[in-house]
């Protein structure tokens, strides 16, 4: 590596926010579902150690998530000396702040209680005043950190892009505040709870974004505008990939003296998200949150990058994480790279029966990935299961109707197929 990249890797900070509340895979970041034995949480840490061992430098990562992922992030330190007995990666954990559930306005504003369900998260837009008020920011000021990457735990492409922060640190304008965004598909149509460890301490968010919002100019700034700001009747239109071309991916690089600054001079501007939520007990409530990148108004020469969408890879779903797992992609040193055997470089749209949506029921339903390289679309409906070797192109549909199953055979290749019925395969 370039010595010059070696240098400014020293002034930057990794954040990451956890998503494991609102994602439908179940506890997908504490079960391991890479060869290797590499979790969701390793995928994160692993380009930052890399990075590390390259550098002979710690750049802290701060993996951010909630008591809801049950692997001690104490344990992902100890697996990262197979990089190299020099690596370090930092942990950092602190309270976040909890609001109490706001009641619609025939009951009680405010729920007294310490339950879980009396609270709510305040959106990951809370992480500056939490990151502020906890004393960190600081720390890593006079660290000489001048940087923060911050991204969702669950985007595998959100890795630290050196072209980027080169871009920061040397160009002539400085920029506070850049926030990538990504071109819009057709395929692209919330807790904050963080455990301390006394080694080191981490901040643990979790955030509710079913589309990432769109980057607009208004009064002559840039603002985030996500969905749940938009009214109903011009969802449709803020969903069009026509008019909404690019999404903010949540992969944002923010100054941290510039943070400092804004909150000391209490300019921090972010608009509040109204969600109506109901409870487990049938109860209404309203949710109030604010979102990191909205944010993007409040700092000078602020913008925002159009990134290939190699950067947003969420795994979100059980239907996502087939396709991570599949030949589509390859790890190298922590990083997802699409295969260059891929003919182009979208991703096949997936979508998975409910019967494969908790990780451990997904796993049993494959004997081996199927080999993905040349598909474009695949709708799984019902019981069915896949055996080894099996090669999916094209335009895939399997349906097994109600009672039924379909074992999809070893070795069997689907083009272009609708597989609907009944099909079994019973051992000998």
């Amino acid at each position: 590596m370039d010595m010059k990249l070696k240098v400014i890797l020293t002034v930057l900070l990794v954040l990451k926010i956890s998503q494991v509340y609102t994602q439908g895979a179940g506890d997908w970041a504490g079960d391991d579902y890479y060869d290797g034995d590499d979790s969701a949480g390793d995928q994160t840490t692993d380009p930052t150690c890399g990075g590390n061992c390259d550098t002979s430098k710690n750049c802290p990562s701060c993996p951010c998530g909630s008591n809801a992922n049950n692997q001690d992030p104490t344990e992902w330190c100890k697996k990262f000396n197979k990089w190299n007995q020099a690596c370090c990666v930092c942990i950092v954990t602190h309270e976040s702040n909890g609001n109490a559930n706001a009641m619609n306005w025939n009951k009680p504003r405010l729920r007294k209680g310490s339950d879980n369900s009396c609270w709510y998260p305040p959106g990951h837009g809370d992480i500056y005043q939490s990151f502020y008020q906890s004393g960190l920011l600081d720390v890593f000021i006079e660290q000489g950190k001048e940087y923060m990457f911050i991204s969702n735990i669950d985007n595998l492409g959100a890795t630290v892009d050196l072209n980027i922060l080169n871009y920061l640190i040397n160009n002539q304008t400085k920029h506070e505040f850049i926030m990538e965004v990504t071109d819009k598909t057709r395929a692209d149509v919330k807790v904050r709870t963080i455990t301390c460890f006394q080694i080191f301490k981490v901040l643990f968010f979790v955030s509710n974004d079913e589309q990432g919002g769109t980057l607009i100019e208004y009064n002559g700034k840039l603002r985030l505008l996500e969905i749940a700001q938009v009214p109903k009747e011009h969802v449709d239109e803020f969903k069009s990939i026509s008019k909404f071309r690019i999404f903010n991916t949540n992969n944002l690089w923010i100054n941290l003296a510039a943070i400092k600054r804004i909150l000391e001079e209490e300019t921090l501007e972010m608009e509040i998200i109204v969600n109506h939520k109901t409870m487990d007990n049938g109860l209404n409530i309203i949710q109030l949150e604010t979102a990191s990148g909205a944010a993007i108004q409040s700092f000078e020469g602020a913008q925002g990058i159009n990134v290939p969408r190699r950067r947003f890879l969420p795994v979100k779903t059980t239907s996502d994480l087939l396709l991570v797992m599949s030949n589509l992609f390859t790890l190298n040193r922590g990083n997802l790279v699409m295969n260059a055997q891929r003919s182009f470089p979208s991703v096949p749209l997936v979508k998975l029966a409910p019967s494969f949506s908790k990780v451990k029921d997904f796993l049993s339903r494959f004997q081996s990935i199927p080999n993905c390289l040349e598909l474009d679309s695949l709708t799984v409906s019902g019981d069915v299961t896949f055996g080894q070797g099996v090669t999916l192109r094209g335009t895939v549909i399997i349906i097994a109707n109600h009672g039924e199953r379909i074992d999809i055979p070893a070795g069997a290749i689907l083009e272009n197929k609708i597989v609907s019925g009944n099909l079994r395969i019973l051992e000998h």
